[in-house]
């Protein structure tokens, strides 16, 4: 009879389960490679002591309550200042593109309105956060969140006939313009290029402080003050600025954000204590942003 992981409930094999009698316990029950890995996020010395100080109902406990953690955690509500009339057709059409190489990938995360006319004529007009901008042929494919639909959408920027920024309205007139803008060799497209190289940082920093739907100017401050020392270059502060306040992290990026970081080793107390920052900059911790500041904590180990 095979053996299952006390953890996750898998069935051990010889590809999941730990080296050298690793993550045996003291019940006789053993946990696979993965939950072995959490299980010593959760206390650094269950390598050694795994067979003495934890039961399988022990470890259940442990892994379950840490994936129910993260899976609670929820999106953001919208910004909300503005009325948007949003209009939606029956049912969407959906663009295919070529897979892309890496290097044609932008992260953007920006929330604005779009009006678009599909492959089968159909308008829209619907609040989107626009997470990636992928090279596609000629055109450039919009990897979105459609808050409509609360699902996945893609866009072809060729298609786009406006956009407005959700939170202060600002209208740009030329919305391929905006899309090049923050992919070639511009003032925006310079930050926007050296927002790759901290994504994950500034996806859980903004998350934080869109606690309200909102970025306030004291929490953006801290986003700003993080990024400019860590470029070698002077940015602007205007457009680093700007282009912070339109950013959106939903819930499924804070989560593959927060796996990331905690690899970090050399990051973690640092984006940590900005992260309490921000939850502080009104002097009024609410319980989304102490639960949040709890759920970091214990995964990043400090």
């Amino acid at each position: 009879m095979k053996q299952i992981c006390s953890g996750c409930q898998k069935e051990l094999g010889f590809l999941n389960t730990p080296n050298f009698g690793g993550g045996k316990l003291l019940d006789g029950g053993r946990v696979c490679r993965n939950c072995f890995k959490v299980m010593t996020k959760h206390d650094i010395s269950f390598s050694l002591k795994s067979k003495i100080k934890y039961s399988s109902q022990n470890v259940y406990n442990i892994i379950n309550k840490t994936k129910i953690e993260i899976q609670n955690v929820v999106d953001r509500p919208l910004p909300n200042k503005l009325k948007v009339e949003t209009v939606l057709p029956f049912e969407d059409s959906f663009e295919n593109y070529e897979k892309a190489e890496e290097n044609e990938i932008i992260n953007l995360n920006a929330l604005v309105i779009i009006g678009y006319i599909d492959l089968k004529k159909n308008f829209s007009k619907r609040r989107i956060t626009i997470k990636k901008i992928i090279k596609n042929s000629n055109d450039f494919l919009i990897n979105s969140f459609c808050h409509e639909r609360n699902s996945i959408r893609s866009f072809k920027l060729s298609r786009i006939t406006e956009l407005v920024d959700l939170e202060t309205g600002e209208i740009f007139e030329n919305p391929i313009k905006f899309i090049q803008d923050r992919i070639n060799e511009t003032p925006v497209g310079s930050i926007v290029k050296f927002f790759q190289e901290y994504i994950h940082e500034i996806n859980l920093m903004v998350y934080m402080g869109r606690v309200d739907g909102y970025l306030h100017e004291n929490e953006r401050i801290k986003i700003c003050n993080f990024l400019i020392l860590k470029s070698n270059n002077t940015l602007d502060l205007d457009i680093l600025d700007s282009e912070i306040r339109r950013m959106n992290s939903d819930s499924s990026q804070f989560r593959e954000s927060l796996n990331e970081v905690s690899k970090m080793e050399n990051k973690k107390v640092e984006v940590f204590s900005i992260l309490k920052e921000i939850a502080y900059s009104d002097n009024n911790l609410d319980s989304m942003e102490e639960g949040i500041l709890n759920l970091v904590k214990k995964e990043f180990q400090i």
